[in-house]
């Protein structure tokens, strides 16, 4: 799921022509990953009848908050998407795989959006 959330990213902006596809998709899915996480908790919360508030467990402190934000994408980037582990994720898809189908959205959207918009509807 997160290799195809990568890998569609990946190619998506490098046949645009951006230099930095690899950033953006790598932090795509450390979004993905932390709005799955989200999800999770969530229906833990639920099923469990338990209440974690992310405010109590990290304080109010922002410096804390912003700057695990930022050791998580630098850690998604740079430690876990490294060259060969994109030449393995790429090698799954052909050198003329085709993006733009309706298949390839349907699956990003039920990957990136569905748990997020799931989410939002528990927390109400």
């Amino acid at each position: 799921m997160y290799h195809f959330i990568f890998a569609w990213m990946y190619l998506y902006h490098k046949k645009g022509g951006d230099t930095i596809y690899k950033h953006v998709a790598s932090y795509a899915v450390a979004v993905v990953i932390f709005f799955n996480v989200l999800f999770l908790l969530n229906c833990f919360e639920r099923i469990f009848e338990i209440n974690v508030e992310v405010n109590k467990l990290l304080g109010d402190n922002k410096l804390i908050i912003i700057s695990s934000v930022v050791l998580y994408l630098i850690i998604t980037d740079l430690v876990y998407f490294k060259r060969e582990r994109i030449n393995r994720i790429l090698s799954t898809y052909p050198l003329d795989y085709r993006l733009h189908t309706v298949k390839n959205y349907t699956k990003f959207f039920f990957i990136f959006f569905l748990p997020l918009g799931l989410w939002f509807w528990l927390i109400r």
